[in-house]
């Protein structure tokens, strides 16, 4: 018989964001992990998952693979522009108290 010891629920997200003074937009894909924490409270972690829909100037780029993605992240770093720090950076607090909040009322409805 198996023992249950632990429930978790994983939510995708997909968020749009802009960075470089608008010039570049992307796709950010987090995922976050809800569980049973041994004190019987709920744990979350926010876990980055990947980029994708990259336009610069409001253009597709044309490689949307992973390699095309480093070549223009390269490029950009050639112009002083680090594309992955501002990233970083405009996604902190990109989940407010508010969502995580809302994410761990329908984990507990769930497992209730």
């Amino acid at each position: 018989m198996i023992k249950e010891t632990h429930k978790v629920l994983m939510v995708n997200t997909e968020n749009r964001i802009s960075v470089g003074n608008d010039a570049i937009g992307v796709t950010v894909e987090h995922q976050i992990c809800l569980y049973t924490k041994d004190d019987g409270g709920i744990g979350v972690d926010v876990d980055f998952m990947d980029i994708r829909d990259i336009e610069f100037m409001g253009m597709p780029l044309e490689d949307q693979s992973y390699k095309g993605f480093r070549k223009f992240k390269e490029q950009m770093l050639e112009l002083g522009v680090d594309v992955d720090k501002l990233i970083d950076e405009e996604c902190v607090g990109l989940f407010s108290n508010e969502d995580l909040a809302f994410i761990k009322n329908k984990y507990r409805n769930l497992f209730s």
